[in-house]
């Protein structure tokens, strides 16, 4: 089995949302291995950018 972490992101810039893209990042071979990409990834994202928000959401799950 491996995990695989799926994350959504969305961008807002100057009041106009941009299209939500999907990214997939596979080969992680243990949750906490995958969770711990997946909490490195949400800080990153709440850094600020001047003039936009940044909307991500992102996820583990099991692959059999």
């Amino acid at each position: 089995m491996e995990w695989v972490l799926i994350m959504s992101l969305q961008w807002v810039v100057g009041g106009a949302a941009t299209a939500p893209t999907t990214h997939t990042m596979v080969q992680f071979q243990t949750e906490d291995s995958c969770k711990a990409a997946a909490l490195e990834i949400k800080n990153e994202m709440k850094a600020t950018i001047q003039g936009a928000e940044t909307h991500a959401r992102v996820v583990c799950v099991r692959r059999k």
